[in-house]
């Protein structure tokens, strides 16, 4: 589970028949690709401001906002490291980020942890990039298998070996799971992505990450005082 989680984190059935038998085939409007309509519907977290949930039972529970389009975001939750819960609160405006860490006294002595956007890129900490915030589109870009799943959902397979966190020597059992993850997903109204869930009882017996995410929701963010900003150590920064 631990090797599946880290990997995760470095990334977040058939179409029903409508049962008209006799329907005219001049009438019927052909099927949309699943690979299509599954793109069409991730768009929006990357054009859209977005309030969201996301949950993996023993490594993490957060709730935040983004606003790729404007660079501003923001999120706060539970983090597990190293077997001990630690509260996270993460902001990021524009080239801004900052980072601020219980139970993390001997590197921010309570302080917030600013860097900047391009020392985090790609990594969960670059929360307000617009082309992939908080690295979500690592996970949207694993999908390999994707098929209609009822009128508004999906089903299929995660790659979880293109995580940027994978190692590439992995092989093996475990390496074999990570390449097909199950997940389903559904979306809203307006067609956009509202939920997904990743099936990781492959590692853990019962155990799925979740994801939900609503759409339009304005986005204010306040950066912290300049009084209690301290850089943030290179321990925390992606390939240190």
């Amino acid at each position: 589970m631990a090797v599946a989680a880290a990997t995760l984190l470095g990334l977040t059935g058939c179409a029903t028949a409508d049962g008209s038998a006799g329907s005219p085939a001049a009438t019927t409007a052909a099927p949309v690709d699943a690979s299509t309509s599954f793109a069409a519907a991730t768009a929006a977290l990357t054009t859209k401001p977005i309030a969201f949930t996301m949950s993996l039972p023993g490594q993490f529970s957060v709730t935040g906002s983004m606003d790729p389009a404007n660079r501003r975001a923001e999120v706060e939750g539970l983090m597990t490291m190293s077997g001990k819960n630690s509260d996270i609160h993460l902001i990021a405006i524009g080239d801004d980020v900052w980072l601020k860490m219980s139970g993390m006294t001997k590197l921010s002595n309570s302080k917030w942890m600013h860097t900047t956007a391009d020392r985090v890129t790609g990594s969960t900490f670059d929360i307000a990039n617009p082309k992939n915030p908080g690295g979500i589109m690592n996970l949207i870009n694993a999908v390999v298998q994707v098929e209609h799943s009822g009128a508004t959902g999906f089903r299929g397979l995660l790659d979880m070996t293109k995580s940027p966190s994978a190692d590439p020597n992995m092989t093996g059992a475990v390496a074999e799971k990570l390449s097909a993850v199950p997940f389903t997903a559904t979306t809203d109204t307006d067609g956009n992505l509202a939920g997904i869930r990743i099936d990781m009882s492959a590692f853990a017996p019962g155990v799925t990450m979740s994801a939900t995410y609503q759409y339009g929701r304005p986005v204010e963010v306040t950066a912290p005082p300049a009084s209690d900003v301290m850089p943030m150590p290179t321990e925390l920064l992606p390939g240190s």
